[in-house]
């Protein structure tokens, strides 16, 4: 399963991936909305 996660603070971003891919999902990272709807829409 994918999981998107969208924030403009690194440290916040690279929590958040670590802490889901520990749990075994596939984590999308986006620093923008504009970069969030681009992934989405892939």
């Amino acid at each position: 399963m994918k999981v998107l996660v969208v924030d403009d603070d690194a440290h916040i971003q690279r929590l958040y991936r670590e802490e889901l891919q520990g749990e075994g999902y596939e984590v999308l990272i986006a620093g923008t909305g504009e970069e969030a709807l681009r992934l989405f829409e892939n």
